[in-house]
């Protein structure tokens, strides 16, 4: 019996092969998981000679760079029109932050990989589960099911994707298919060490080693249900001279506070 992720692949796998040009889109202030999730099959479609735009809103943080084709990411689509266009790690589709010609144009076929919980997605396909560690783990499910070979860019792409949504694999959404994922990825070249230095690396400058004492100060913890919980404002932003992506990390901390 085939499952319904396995027809949803094969699905995604039918409408490459008609495609000549692909859109690539993630969620604004992007997170490591987001960029490799793009990043990856950017690398793939490129390689099977498709026109590939990876795009996202604004920049992801430049800790990322390390990652293969970071460069390539674009932040503005002004006349690129895809035959298909995937959309990665979003939840909410407002949160791609799409342009208006692309809202409104009827023949591009629309692809959702994500692992948020069903929300805003769409799209004719949508490989949804939100008992993934990452979307990029759903990302290395399809290429597994596709026989896509996954060489050592891939792997540091996916792995770091994995990595960082996984909490550094202490989140419960860790299962044990996602460790024998993160081995296979390993096995292709791919560097834990390298990778936990750059997204765990919370080395900072002056102003927002200030922005993350004054974003942690105010953490408030409900006693109810333990959750422990903090916001950043504009005014914050403005203040600090920081973008979102500067707090990328910052939850990890949050998250593991108790009374």
């Amino acid at each position: 019996m085939v499952d319904s992720q396995e027809l949803k692949f094969q699905g995604i796998s039918e409408i490459l092969k008609g495609a000549k040009s692909v859109l690539i889109v993630s969620h604004q202030n992007p997170d490591p998981d987001a960029v490799s999730s793009v990043l990856a099959l950017n690398y793939v479609f490129k390689n099977m000679g498709l026109v590939s735009f990876p795009y996202l809103p604004n920049y992801p943080a430049q800790s990322l760079s390390f990652l293969p084709g970071f460069f390539d990411i674009k932040t503005e689509i002004n006349s690129f029109e895809p035959d298909v266009m995937f959309c990665l790690d979003y939840g909410d589709f407002r949160r791609l932050r799409l342009p208006e010609h692309l809202l409104i144009k009827d023949n591009c076929r629309v692809v959702t990989i994500d692992h948020h919980l069903e929300s805003d997605q769409r799209g004719e396909i949508r490989a949804l589960d939100p008992e993934a560690s990452s979307t990029s783990e759903i990302i290395y499910r399809w290429l597994n099911y596709a026989k896509i070979e996954i060489n050592q860019d891939l792997a540091t792409l996916i792995l770091t994707g994995i990595f960082s949504d996984s909490g550094g694999f202490c989140h419960v959404s860790t299962t044990s298919q996602t460790l024998n994922i993160v081995s296979e990825l390993l096995l292709k070249g791919a560097s834990l060490n390298k990778i936990a230095k750059q997204t765990l690396d919370f080395s900072k400058p002056l102003n927002l080693s200030r922005a993350w004492g004054y974003v942690l100060a105010r953490t408030k913890l409900d006693q109810e249900t333990g959750l422990a919980y903090s916001w950043v404002t504009p005014a914050d932003l403005n203040r600090f001279k920081a973008n979102l992506v500067d707090f990328d990390g910052i939850t990890n901390i949050i998250s593991v506070i108790f009374d």
